[in-house]
């Protein structure tokens, strides 16, 4: 029986992978045409104790040239370490607008979402960019995701992203995930018709969507509150689509926290999308496959180069430039 399993398992992820493939191959950003305005914009980046690499992620930002940018940097407690940072940038940019907002009050079980809920009445605009705080959003990179607001019946706009480990093999294990599975499967999945979510680095929404959905307080409660404000607002009418570019996200793990990292990733995504979940004995089908030996042979030998070469095939196809450029790239 655990023989069978194990050829269901490597057939069912070899034909995935040859899926995944054909799709990376055939897939390209969208081609946005702008109007040449960058519409004055607030970035929302909430901010939870020190990383490796904070201040660069975050200065990136900064040297974004778009006319009304606005920064609005935010934790909850007065002694995080973060605010080094948040301040530093406040002195090194005196005339760009950069607010520091530190507030505690909780608005649910979502810690992130209490933060950006406590953020947002230091927003000034009617274009919101939410951006996690190891996101390092290039010079340009703002202008090139606004561009798909001059069409009136977009509400949110969402960024792709590839991974910037640091040094370690913890950090470069949690890249490999990034651009190895979950980017793939992101291509896969817009494959499949209009996008219906967004992805936590970088996103754009309009305000009048943000408002339709009830704000930012309708995802107080969601452990995935990134998937849950796409959903809300596709399923408000507004359409959510890709910007024309990746982004960057540094990864810096210690052996500890990918543990916890990916935990999370999994609870996450088994909390969202259940049946993606369950399905992941595909995408993850090499220790099933390792059941192919109980029957000795070349057969066998073959269940398991096979989806290993298909997946680093995947995976070389994906870091090719050309695939998802950067907009430094």
């Amino acid at each position: 029986m655990l023989f069978v399993a194990g050829w269901a398992a490597t057939l069912a992820s070899c034909a995935y992978l040859l899926l995944a493939l054909w799709r990376m191959a055939r897939f390209r950003l969208p081609t946005v045409t702008a109007s040449g305005r960058c519409p004055p914009i607030t970035v929302l980046k909430p901010l939870c104790g020190d990383e490796p690499r904070l201040y660069q992620a975050l200065r990136s930002l900064c040297t974004n040239a778009c006319p009304g940018l606005q920064i609005v940097f935010g934790t909850r407690s007065a002694d995080d370490p973060a605010l080094l940072a948040a301040r530093r940038l406040v002195d090194e940019f005196p005339s760009l607008d950069i607010a520091v907002v530190v507030d505690p009050l909780r608005h649910g079980a979502n810690d992130k979402v209490s933060n950006l809920i406590n953020m947002m009445w230091a927003a000034k605009h009617a274009l919101i960019a939410i951006s996690d705080s190891d996101t390092v959003v290039a010079p340009g990179e703002l202008a090139q995701v606004v561009a798909a607001f001059d069409d009136a019946r977009v509400g949110a706009v969402t960024c792709l992203y590839k991974a910037a480990p640091i040094q370690g093999w913890p950090s470069v294990l949690g890249a490999m995930f990034i651009d190895g599975w979950f980017l793939s499967s992101a291509v896969v999945d817009a494959g499949r018709g209009p996008v219906a979510y967004r992805y936590g680095p970088l996103s754009v929404v309009r305000r009048s969507a943000l408002e339709a959905i009830g704000g930012l307080a309708a995802l107080a409660d969601h452990l995935a509150d990134d998937f849950m404000l796409g959903q809300l607002i596709a399923r408000a009418g507004w359409q959510v689509v890709l910007a024309p570019l990746a982004v960057r996200t540094v990864v810096a793990e210690g052996w500890r926290s990918l543990l916890r990292h990916e935990l999370r990733w999994a609870r996450t995504v088994r909390a969202c999308r259940p049946v993606e979940h369950a399905l992941s004995v595909v995408t993850h089908a090499l220790p099933l496959s390792l059941l192919t030996l109980a029957v000795p042979s070349l057969w066998s030998l073959g269940a398991i180069v096979a989806p290993l070469g298909l997946r680093l095939a995947l995976h070389a196809l994906t870091n090719l430039p050309i695939m998802l450029p950067l907009s430094g790239s």
